[in-house]
């Protein structure tokens, strides 16, 4: 049963660590990638002095729904860092020879330090399991919590990559995408003649 247990954990952790880290850059690409389309529109359009954000760029900003887990209890946390500390922490690792244990140990330590932060005990849970330590115990409850927050960056995801300046990024066609590029100024032009009625 333990062993069941220790797979689900390091499976979910797995799983919302590389969610998050996809999240993060598909954030990070989609709206370095809306302002690069924002100038071409503002360039082609001769505006000087456009608002800077239009309707593409506020598509793909992030629409944060963080769903806060309901913190486990402080002292969940604070023991399962403990535990993590002693066979971690910056001090307890002088005179360790092996530089790859070192910069293991160095970045689970770090990696401690965020999860307890962020009062994640889910990942604190990993991070023990990871150095053969008995790791905090994890309620169905915070495992529904785990899979409903992946879930919800899963759509967040979708939702960037459905994008018109997401599909523009990646589109290989250079006809095709000179006529995603076209779509979205035609919209870009609606909401700005929008904004900036003629006298």
């Amino acid at each position: 049963m333990i062993f069941k247990m220790n797979q689900k954990i390091k499976t979910l952790a797995t799983k919302i660590i590389s969610l998050r880290s996809e999240l993060k850059v598909s954030k990070d690409l989609a709206n370095a990638a809306s302002q690069e389309v924002d100038e071409m529109f503002k360039k082609d359009m001769g505006i000087e002095h456009a608002k800077k954000e239009t309707e593409i760029v506020k598509q793909t900003k992030p629409k944060t729904k963080e769903l806060k887990q309901n913190p486990p209890s402080d002292l969940d946390s604070k023991k399962a860092f403990r535990k993590i500390a002693l066979k971690t922490h910056p001090d307890k690792l002088i005179g360790l020879d092996d530089e790859s244990e070192l910069k293991r140990k160095t970045e689970l330590y770090q990696k401690a330090q965020k999860a307890m932060d962020d009062q994640d005990l889910l990942i604190l849970a990993d991070i023990s399991i990871d150095l053969g330590i008995k790791p905090p115990e994890i309620t169905n409850n915070h495992i529904k919590k785990t899979i409903d927050e992946i879930n919800s960056i899963k759509k967040e995801i979708n939702h960037i990559e459905s994008t018109y300046v997401w599909k523009w990024l990646f589109c290989l066609d250079k006809q095709q995408k000179e006529q995603l590029l076209k779509k979205m100024f035609e919209i870009m032009q609606r909401k700005y003649e929008t904004e900036n009625p003629r006298p």
